[in-house]
């Protein structure tokens, strides 16, 4: 299969299509990659449950306050 620069895709790129690139401040991408090895993950890994962990607590959040609003009729 090919991917979107028109190169054959890797297994990663199947299991992952979408790509996002970002800077981070100086320093943290050394601890993103030492807190990944603590946890025998590549940091990329780290880095997309880290992001996964925040959106389904924000998600939870949103949903909590919510149900709050309409029990109290806000």
């Amino acid at each position: 299969m090919l991917n979107s620069a028109g190169k054959e895709s890797t297994q990663n790129e199947a299991q992952y299509p979408d790509a996002i690139r970002f800077r981070m401040p100086r320093g943290l991408r050394d601890l993103v990659k030492q807190a990944a090895q603590a946890e025998s993950v590549p940091a990329s890994e780290f880095i997309r449950r880290a992001i996964g962990d925040r959106v389904e607590r924000l998600s939870a959040n949103r949903h909590r306050y919510s149900a709050l609003a309409y029990v109290v009729g806000a």
